[in-house]
């Protein structure tokens, strides 16, 4: 069965000296597995397949097979400025790397992949990057069904990971302190959109994206990212 869709690249990885593995979340058929070819006469399009790319993807779906192979692709609208920006790039890196990790294989959400899509644009549009893994990580969370409930006051000042709502009560391994609380409150409030309009300093977004981490690691197994160190570096 051929199939045409769009699809976000989340992973490559090489497989020998000829093959290369790339997980890519298609739009119509969920996250797939594709083998790429390097003496194939699409290496050329080899740089296609970078974190976060959406491309339109033509595809031969088998039954059963773990591993298909790509007909034909382009690219759905090139970037302007992610591949170029160092702090974009290692916040894409980032949320590619967060993305494969949460997303499973039979998962198909065609509002999840249009808000992923949304949100990358708005990414690479936008001159003032630093918020923007912080109103993702928290925006996403109403796809993946672990969506917090806006539930914030002056009594209700702590954010429980494990509840997944704001409480009166602190606890030192399951809550974001006051001020966490209160910007991951306006990041929620706000929306991708505006994710720059919240005011945080360095140590603030660190701790908030550590406690948010903290948040998704209690529903899916997101543990030893590998671009978070890059991406603190790069906004430190």
């Amino acid at each position: 069965m051929i199939r045409k869709t769009q699809g976000i690249v989340l992973r490559q990885q090489k497989f020998s000296d000829t093959k290369r593995i790339v997980n890519i979340f298609t739009r119509d058929a969920g996250k797939k597995s594709f083998v790429l070819y390097n003496s194939s006469k699409k290496n050329n399009k080899i740089n296609f397949f970078q974190p976060l790319f959406v491309l339109n993807l033509e595809f031969l779906e088998k039954q059963n097979s773990k591993l298909l192979n790509i007909k034909d692709v382009s690219i759905f609208k090139p970037y302007k400025s992610i591949p170029f920006v160092p702090e974009k790039t290692s916040i894409v890196f980032f949320i590619a790397e967060v993305l494969n990790k949460v997303i499973q294989e039979h998962f198909v959400e065609q509002h999840f992949f249009d808000f992923i899509v949304n949100a990358l644009y708005v990414l690479d549009n936008h001159n003032k990057p630093a918020n923007f893994h912080l109103s993702f990580l928290s925006a996403m969370s109403i796809y993946l069904g672990i969506m917090p409930e806006f539930n914030y006051s002056s009594e209700n000042k702590y954010f429980d990971l494990k509840e997944g709502q704001f409480s009166k009560y602190y606890s030192k391994n399951y809550s974001m302190d006051e001020i966490s609380s209160l910007k991951f409150n306006e990041i929620l409030s706000l929306g991708i959109e505006n994710f720059d309009a919240v005011k945080l300093n360095q140590q603030e977004r660190k701790i908030l994206l550590g406690k948010i981490i903290d948040f998704y690691s209690l529903h899916f197994s997101i543990n030893n990212l590998k671009s978070i160190e890059v991406l603190t570096e790069i906004f430190s």
